[in-house]
């Protein structure tokens, strides 16, 4: 679809002539609601598992304070299952990706959280290769 120079064009994907529009009159765009306790959280960790970085909702969802916390924890301290964490990421070397995997991870209190993730291995030609994933929190787990 074209239109004139300054003129808007509606993208049929990111909005809705069913949403009420904004101040300026035109259609705000649609997101889905997030699930019932659903959490996304997002981090960047190496393949040997020492986290880099994270946000908030990755801290909240471990019940770490800070990133310093964190990093100080390892992929072996947060899996429940170490030989899981292995095939994990022996997979996610192999393939590259890793999409909708189901896993138990130990938070720092020692009580088990069940998550859903995504990863990426991101390959770099300067420094050790990085996961970069998405961890979601399943529905029945509500962040207290």
């Amino acid at each position: 679809m074209s239109a004139g120079k300054g003129q808007e064009v509606e993208d049929p994907v990111r909005t809705s002539s069913s949403a009420p529009p904004d101040a300026g009159g035109s259609q705000r765009p649609v997101h889905p609601e997030p699930a019932p306790r659903g959490t996304i959280g997002v981090f960047r960790a190496t393949l040997e598992g020492r986290f880099l970085e994270c946000n908030e909702a990755a801290l909240r969802m471990l019940n770490y304070d800070t990133q310093a916390e964190l990093t100080t924890a390892t992929g072996t301290t947060l899996f429940t299952d170490e030989a899981d964490r292995v095939r994990w990421s022996s997979s996610l070397e192999e393939r590259g990706r890793a999409i909708a995997c189901e896993k138990e991870l130990k938070r720092r209190d020692g009580s088990n959280l069940e998550v859903l993730v995504n990863a990426v291995l991101c390959r770099s030609p300067n420094g050790p290769d990085t996961i970069f994933s998405s961890p979601s929190t399943m529905s029945g787990w509500s962040m207290k």
